[in-house]
């Protein structure tokens, strides 16, 4: 029994000498493998290319995060990873030569790049990655580079639409320096796996491609995204408030006019009104180029109506106040619609003559006294009410009209 256990330890120990053997000879033929590779004469400086045919490099682009869209600043920001293909034939050997090693790595640092740059950055142009940022070859010297970065670009924010805007914002990468003939950049796709979903956009559609760079003999890669706003949370904050809050304004034509309460009443509704647009105009974009929004023009719209709406409401207010002025204004503007009013002691339409004067009491008896002042109140009754229907249907109408072209103009499903 001990002897097996002794046979047992030896075995252990043996295998544990063999593993630590193989494990160095690994460290030793990589040492070798990068000293024969970097070590012998190779230039960073040097692109890989031939002169019969430019070097094919190809890239990637991986989406982790959907930043930050600012419309105000135009100004665009994804977090993303660029994964760079290209050959290096000075970056190849025989695997049967090193220990069956089929691929290693070297820092950018010691090795060629494609000295790709954004074109269209907001803030400045950055080389990718950094010093220590490995490069992976193969034994045939197929090199891979996955660089990640804040991409910054500038990008014209299309607002008119908005709370329902689509933005359409591009990353343009150019192989800086480079001719058409030495680099030929092409896209190998666009990976949304790894994308975390923003809050406030969401992606519509991608897209990569390589364009040529105006006249020059220059190839960029385009990165195309395609977004839209989330807009749920401006449509129970902001249009939804706003409409119910201009209904609420014309109830100012169903409060009678006895009193002061109908001023009353629409003087706090514009006041209510104008601090929340104020508070709405905050969350407007302020571009103006290439257009406002339409949402802006709505805004202006219902504050000018609810101004309207207060005017309005004194005009009827003078009409119960029993003023010979207000009632010979609103005779003369209300007169295609005098068809309304009826007088009850003919039961036909007539109209209120504003400049008949009302008898003395010592031109005749009292009973005629009293059928003038009765047939003049009526007169202002009638013209009053038929007033207020008119500015109900009217205001009604305006922002039944105003909110129908507004959700038409931003073609809202």
């Amino acid at each position: 029994m001990a002897d097996s256990n002794i046979l047992a330890l030896y075995i252990w120990i043996l295998m544990g000498s063999l593993t630590t053997i193989v494990s160095s000879r690994n460290i030793w033929d990589r040492t070798r493998l990068h000293k024969s590779l970097i070590d012998q004469g190779y230039d960073t400086t040097v692109y890989p290319g031939s002169t019969d045919s430019p070097l094919q490099v190809s890239i990637q682009f991986s989406l982790a995060a959907f930043n930050d869209f600012d419309e105000n600043a135009g100004r665009f920001a994804v977090t993303g990873f660029l994964i760079v293909e290209w050959r290096d034939e000075r970056i190849a050997w025989d695997p049967n030569d090193f220990g069956q090693i089929s691929s290693i790595l070297f820092p950018q640092s010691r090795v060629w790049i494609p000295n790709i740059v954004v074109w269209n950055t907001y803030d400045r142009v950055r080389p990718f990655g950094f010093d220590t940022l490995p490069v992976r070859y193969n034994h045939s010297g197929d090199a891979l580079w996955e660089p990640g970065n804040l991409f910054q670009t500038s990008c014209d924010a299309q607002i008119k639409k908005f709370p329902f805007d689509e933005q359409t914002c591009t990353i343009d990468i150019l192989p800086y320096g480079y001719m058409e003939d030495e680099i030929n950049i092409t896209a190998a796709g666009f990976d949304l796996s790894d994308y975390n979903k923003n809050g406030l956009w969401n992606i519509i559609s991608t897209d990569i491609s390589g364009v040529q760079r105006n006249s020059r003999a220059e190839k960029k890669l385009m990165i195309e995204i395609k977004f839209n706003r989330r807009s749920s949370y401006h449509v129970i904050h902001i249009l939804v408030p706003m409409l119910v809050m201009s209904i609420l304004n014309i109830l100012i034509f169903i409060i009678p006019v006895d009193g002061s309460n109908r001023i009353d009443y629409a003087v706090t509704m514009l006041l209510t009104l104008s601090v929340f647009l104020t508070v709405v105009t905050d969350t407007l974009p302020s571009a103006s180029l290439p257009d406002i929004s339409y949402l802006s023009v709505l805004v202006l719209v219902q504050m000018m109506s609810s101004s309207l709406m207060v005017a309005c409401a004194v005009v009827s207010l003078c009409l119960g106040s029993h003023s010979t002025l207000c009632l010979q204004i609103m005779t003369s503007v209300l007169k295609p619609f005098m068809c309304f009013v009826t007088v009850p002691e003919s039961g036909k339409p007539q109209l209120p003559n504003p400049d008949s004067k009302l008898e003395s009491p010592d031109s005749g008896n009292d009973n005629d006294s009293n059928r003038n002042e009765h047939l003049m109140e009526t007169q202002f009754k009638s013209i009053s009410k038929l007033f207020d229907y008119l500015c109900i249907f009217f205001f009604l109408l305006e922002v039944i009209i105003a909110n129908l072209v507004f959700f038409v103009a931003t073609n809202i499903p």
